[in-house]
């Protein structure tokens, strides 16, 4: 028995002559072009995202060591810098009692020369630029005196009184005055 051959045929449904020259052919077959063109430009983003991915996971290892590595290298360190911040600590306190502004002993022996002797002061307060007398008078003149003799004196700039008060009796003035020492001293 001869073989028969069986031609294939296609059934299309879509008439190609009259369908394809109407208005909704023609916007069926540039909706299927498009559609299929969207379909493999997404297809190849969503290819190229999941291809990305092992460069990007290879990325974050190298980061991850990388990290991992200067964390030991900065902890390593530790030790060195505080000791280096305790030195100076030291040394910060060093140079303010090695500093010799302002010259303690200068100051009060000229103070205590130029001391009406109506008054008294409590406390002398240093710092590296400015100094505070605190006393009691018995008189307004005589904290005038003190402070006009403190300008004289040659130790001190901007001379002021930064307080005045009566005492609990009321019979005497407490008083601050603070001085800025000179460039020098």
């Amino acid at each position: 028995m001869p073989a028969k051959t069986k031609k294939s045929q296609l059934i299309n449904l879509l008439p190609q002559e009259e369908f394809a020259a109407s208005t909704w052919g023609r916007v069926l077959a540039w909706l299927l072009s498009t559609f299929r063109t969207i379909v493999i430009i997404s297809e190849m983003i969503v290819m190229g995202a999941f291809l990305s991915r092992f460069w990007l996971d290879a990325k974050n290892t190298d980061l991850t060591d990388a990290i991992i590595q200067r964390t030991a290298v900065v902890s390593s360190y530790a030790n060195f810098e505080a000791d280096f911040r305790s030195v100076q600590k030291k040394l910060t306190i060093f140079g303010l009692l090695a500093d010799p502004k302002p010259d303690a002993h200068k100051i009060i022996e000229s103070t205590g020369a130029i001391l009406p002797s109506t008054m008294s002061l409590t406390s002398i307060a240093f710092t590296p630029q400015n100094t505070t007398f605190k006393g009691l008078s018995s008189t307004e003149k005589d904290l005038a005196t003190f402070n006009a003799s403190l300008k004289t004196t040659g130790l001190f700039t901007n001379v002021t009184i930064s307080q005045i008060s009566l005492d609990e009796t009321g019979t005497l003035i407490n008083f601050d005055v603070k001085a800025l020492v000179k460039e020098g001293l």
